[in-house]
């Protein structure tokens, strides 16, 4: 019964509203990697190794690499270990 009445507050106009401010303010998107590229073993370890998730990691990655080339970001890691 909750997936129902949740899926009829999402498709109300109030929850739709909400949605698309949620997604105005927090936007994502995907990111495919190939299985066979190695990447995604090395992204586990190095999260292991520096106790954070795949986001946070990929997020401050991305932030560093931005700096490195001259932009600026504003983003600081929210991980207690900067390592």
């Amino acid at each position: 019964m909750a997936n129902e009445r949740t899926r009829k507050w999402e498709n109300s106009e109030e929850g739709k509203e909400w949605q698309k401010e949620y997604h105005t303010k927090n936007p994502h998107f995907s990111v495919k990697i190939r299985k066979d590229s190695g990447i995604l073993e090395a992204l586990d370890e190095a999260c292991l190794v520096n106790n954070v998730s795949r986001v946070e990691y990929l997020r401050l990655a991305a932030a560093e690499r931005l700096q490195e080339e001259g932009y600026e970001t504003g983003y600081k890691t929210s991980s207690t270990n900067n390592a």
